[in-house]
C-alpha cells in the first residue's frame, strides 16, 4: 500500500469522527490549562521511495509517549517522542537500526471541548543510522497531521493520530527529503486545569399568597357613626441617605493594562465626581476575562486597577482616597464564550458610596394624650375634659 493512499484513509477516518462532537454534553466543555500524557503505539511507513535500502519490508512498530498542555479552548501545545524499529540495514551488520524522534507540537483544537478533532504541526528534530553511514545522525524533522481525542471519562483520554513526519538533509535520493507515515492509536490522562464557570441561573419567581378572606357584612343598622377624625400635623424632616455609586471607569485590550484614549473622558467626569464628594473615598476594582489561568489574570486584573488609579491622581484624586483590587475573572457582567463578552469582562470599575440630604413630609396625630388627665391641643395645654 503505498504511503499517500494510507495518509487519505487516515484523515478521512479521523474526520468521520468529528461528528460525535458536535451533540454537546454537560460539562463536556474544554478544560483550559490542563496538562495531560499520553502513552501510544503503532506503525511507521517509511518512504520506500527514498531508494535507502527499504527492501519490501517499508514499515515497523513505533511507540512514544506525549506530554502536553491545553492553553486556550481551541489551541495547545505538546512535546511528543517516539521510537520506531527502523528497517535500515547498516554497511557492516544486517540488524535494524532504531528511529528516535522528538518534536515540539502545536495543538488546533476544532471545537471548545475536551472530545473534538484536532490538527498538529510542529519541529523537531531525527536520530537515525542509515545504509550509506556507519554512524548515528540528526537530521531536523517538521511534521503535520490530523487526530481525533475522546474523553471517556473525568480524566481519562482516547486519542488517534495520522502525522506525516519530513526529515531533512538526509541521504535520500531525492534533495535530501525523507518523508513518513505515523499511524499511532493511544490512551492519556489529564490532571489539574479548570471549567469555565457556569452561568447564573436566576431562581423562580415565589408563589404569591392567597388574598386574605373578606369578613362578613354588617347590617346597615348594626353600625356605629364614624369618630369624627383628630386633628393631624404636617412636620418636615431632613434626612441623610447613604447611596451606593458604581462607575465603569475603562475597558481594555487583551492582556493589556494599558488605559485606551476612549477611557479619558470617563475618567475626568470621575476626578470631577470627587471633587464635587471630598468626604468620599472609593474602591477600584480591576477585572479580567476567563483566558488564562487565575492567578495570573488576577495579577493582570490588579495592574488594571492600578493604572486607573494612577491617571486618576494625576488628577488630583488623593490617593489616600483609592483602594485598589483586583478580582480577576470572578465577576463577569457578559458571557466569556463570545469576543465581545470578554471584551465587556476586562475593565475597571470605581464604587464609592456618597451621603445626600433627603427632606420628607410626616403626617402626625395633633391630639396625644398626656399623663395628670391633661391633653395637648393644636391651641395648647389644656386640662382633661375641659373646653
Amino acid at each position: 500500500m503505498r504511503k499517500s493512499t494510507l495518509l487519505v484513509a487516515a484523515i478521512a477516518a479521523t474526520l468521520s469522527t468529528s461528528a460525535l462532537a458536535q451533540s454537546p454534553v454537560g460539562s463536556n466543555r474544554a478544560t483550559v490549562g490542563e496538562i495531560y500524557g499520553n502513552i501510544y503505539g503503532g506503525a511507521t511507513f517509511y518512504d520506500s521511495d527514498a531508494l535507502l535500502g527499504l527492501g519490501s519490508k517499508n514499515n515497523a512498530g513505533t511507540g512514544g509517549v506525549r506530554l502536553g498542555t491545553r492553553l486556550a479552548p481551541h489551541f495547545g501545545a505538546e512535546l511528543d517522542f517516539d521510537y520506531s524499529h527502523t528497517p535500515f540495514k547498516t554497511l557492516t551488520d544486517d540488524r535494524f537500526r532504531g528511529q528516535f524522534t522528538g518534536a515540539l507540537v502545536g495543538v488546533l483544537y476544532a471545537f471548545d471541548r475536551d472530545s473534538t478533532p484536532f490538527m498538529t504541526i510542529g519541529v523537531g528534530a531525527s536520530s537515525n543510522r542509515f545504509p550509506q553511514s556507519t554512524e548515528r545522525t540528526e537530521h531536523l524533522m517538521t511534521v503535520w497531521g490530523l487526530g481525533y481525542k475522546h474523553r471517556v471519562g473525568r480524566s481519562l483520554d482516547l486519542r488517534v493520530d495520522a502525522q506525516d513526519q519530513m526529515l531533512w538533509n538526509t541521504p535520500a535520493d531525492r534533495g535530501g527529503v525523507l518523508n513518513n507515515l505515523k499511524l499511532t492509536a493511544g490512551v492519556g490522562f489529564a490532571w489539574g486545569g479548570r471549567k469555565p464557570m457556569p452561568q447564573p441561573v436566576a431562581a423562580p419567581a415565589p408563589t404569591p399568597a392567597p388574598a386574605p378572606a373578606l369578613p362578613p357584612a354588617v347590617p346597615p343598622a348594626q353600625l356605629e357613626p364614624m369618630p369624627a377624625p383628630a386633628p393631624v400635623t404636617e412636620v418636615e424632616r431632613t434626612l441623610l441617605e447613604h447611596r451606593p455609586v458604581v462607575i465603569e471607569a475603562a475597558n481594555f485590550d487583551f492582556d493589556s493594562a494599558k488605559i485606551k484614549p476612549s477611557a479619558r473622558q470617563q475618567l475626568d467626569e470621575i476626578a470631577q465626581f470627587a471633587q464635587k464628594y471630598p468626604d468620599a473615598n472609593f474602591t477600584v476594582d480591576g477585572h479580567t476575562d476567563s483566558i488564562g489561568t487565575i492567578e495570573y489574570n488576577r495579577k493582570l486584573s490588579l495592574r488594571r486597577a492600578q493604572a486607573v488609579k494612577n491617571e486618576l491622581a494625576k488628577q488630583g484624586v488623593a490617593e489616600d482616597r483609592m483602594q485598589v483590587r483586583g478580582l480577576g475573572e470572578s465577576r463577569p457582567i457578559a458571557s466569556n464564550k463570545t469576543a465581545a463578552g470578554r471584551a465587556k469582562n476586562r475593565r475597571v470599575e470605581v464604587r464609592t458610596t456618597v451621603t445626600v440630604e433627603r427632606t420628607t413630609r410626616e403626617v402626625r396625630p395633633g391630639g396625644m394624650q398626656q399623663p395628670g388627665g391633661m391633653q395637648m391641643q393644636p391651641g395648647g395645654m389644656q386640662p382633661g375634659g375641659m373646653q
